[in-house]
């Protein structure tokens, strides 16, 4: 454990009343894409404590992700889902929205996008995305694009040269560059381009799981270097060789980031996908079958498998000796601190 969180420790009842307090953040998800009834499922998520997430708006999953409008389109009903339940849900632009809507005790959705190939070979397009509310934006899904290489890639050439540019109107605009699918040396290459931070938003340490999906050693250095933070995902096949894994499992993911580059650059991005159709479950299996044979019905950690589970993240983080401030920091405010330098 980091010596930054030794000899403290917060028993179940404190841990729980930290995290009712808490600004949560979400790297990523909870999907809402093909929940049968919207309104449960938000009230759900707002039952979970969790304060915000980000949410991918735009497809990912193929070649072609959707085009700018209608990813305009979708961002259109998320405002009028907000509209409907103004007691519930607020779209998320600012860090002021979510510090408002943890006073309000609703939930704030980031929009995010997980494949930049939607730009084309425009870089003036990131600036519409901004226009629109996209705050947070993957440089890669499972292929390589016009921007750099993914991690589903067998050969990564890093960031293009229209990648550069977006990179700098990323930082311009205000919009948070994540490099959780890109590929090691695209994503070396964001950092190392961007002068503001960069973000894992989801992933796991590869020297725990060894699967090209997670992040290794050389790229959780860079983030730190860069300001950022990494989200642990709760995946299976990312997070362990076992069939099955268990919380303690997914914690160990956290503590290795946080002995190797400190508290400050560790956070939760669970990537949950509860309540998914069978038709999407097996066209997700279908781009992850490289990661691992993982059973598919183990897709999460057990403890984590869906969104009323949240609370358990600090239980764990409790168990781990960690102290009240540094579960604080884990649970969200190390995203908000570098929503605060990115955001404009």
């Amino acid at each position: 454990m980091n010596s930054t969180t030794a000899g403290v420790s917060v028993s179940p009842d404190a841990a729980r009343q930290i995290y009712r307090e808490a600004i949560v953040i979400d790297g990523l998800g909870p999907i809402f894409w093909y929940q049968e009834d919207f309104d449960a499922y938000l009230d759900r998520v707002v039952a979970s404590g969790v304060t915000a997430f980000n949410h991918t708006c735009s497809i990912p999953y193929d070649f072609n992700p959707d085009s700018i409008d209608e990813l305009a389109r979708k961002l259109e009903n998320w405002e009028n889902a907000a509209a409907r339940h103004p007691d519930k849900l607020s779209v998320a632009r600012t860090v002021e929205d979510i510090e408002q809507a943890k006073e309000a005790g609703k939930v704030a959705v980031i929009f995010g996008i997980q494949n930049l190939g939607l730009v084309g070979d425009d870089a003036g397009n990131v600036r519409r995305l901004h226009d629109l509310g996209v705050r947070i934006a993957g440089l890669t899904y499972q292929a390589g694009n016009s921007v750099g290489g993914s991690n589903g890639d067998p050969v990564d050439e890093g960031l293009t040269a229209l990648g550069r540019e977006v990179v700098a109107a990323m930082n311009e605009v205000g919009i948070l560059i994540c490099a959780s699918h890109a590929g090691e040396r695209t994503a070396l290459e964001a950092i190392e381009e961007s002068r503001d931070p960069v973000v894992y938003s989801h992933i796991n340490v590869r020297n725990l799981r060894n699967v090209p999906k997670n992040v290794p050693d050389e790229n959780i250095d860079a983030i730190a270097r860069s300001g950022g933070v990494i989200g642990i995902a709760a995946w299976s096949a990312t997070v362990s060789e076992t069939p099955n894994p268990h919380l303690d499992q997914f914690l160990a993911h956290i503590e290795y980031v946080v002995d190797r580059i400190g508290v400050d650059h560790a956070a939760i991005g669970l990537d949950l996908s509860d309540g998914l159709p069978k038709e999407r479950l097996e066209l997700l299996k279908a781009n992850f079958s490289k990661i691992s044979d993982t059973p598919w019905e183990h897709m999460y950690v057990e403890e984590l498998s869906d969104v009323d589970k949240w609370p358990t993240v600090a239980d764990g983080l409790a168990s781990l000796g960690y102290g009240e401030t540094d579960i604080v920091k884990i649970l969200g405010t190390n995203f908000m601190r570098v929503f605060k330098q990115v955001w404009k």
